[in-house]
């Protein structure tokens, strides 16, 4: 979901990124954490985005030591898409529509 404010005061997102733990074998995606950067905001670097990514699953009761990690751009992910990791060119491949 996205909103936008006209106020001239508010900050605005400068940067959208998304860290995803994979399975290596199979290249199935088991959680996807979006990070937003906004105007003045830290900008975490990949291992500070994996760090909160694997602390989110971890919240959920989930095992993410043999889990993977790629770092992707937000944009990258479009909606109602459903994906996946390409585990040896460690790429994201789209596979098709949600239902």
């Amino acid at each position: 979901m996205q909103t936008v404010s006209a106020a001239p005061n508010r900050r605005h997102p400068v940067k959208e990124r998304a860290c995803l733990l994979y399975d290596g074998g199979t290249g199935a995606i088991r959680h996807i954490q979006h990070v937003i950067v906004m105007e003045g905001g830290h900008d975490p670097d990949v291992r500070e985005i994996e760090v909160m990514c694997r602390s989110a699953f971890i919240k959920r009761g989930r095992p993410h030591e043999k889990l993977l990690a790629l770092h992707i751009e937000r944009h990258a992910l479009k909606p109602f898409k459903k994906y996946r990791v390409d585990p040896a060119k460690r790429t994201l491949v789209e596979e098709g529509q949600k239902r």
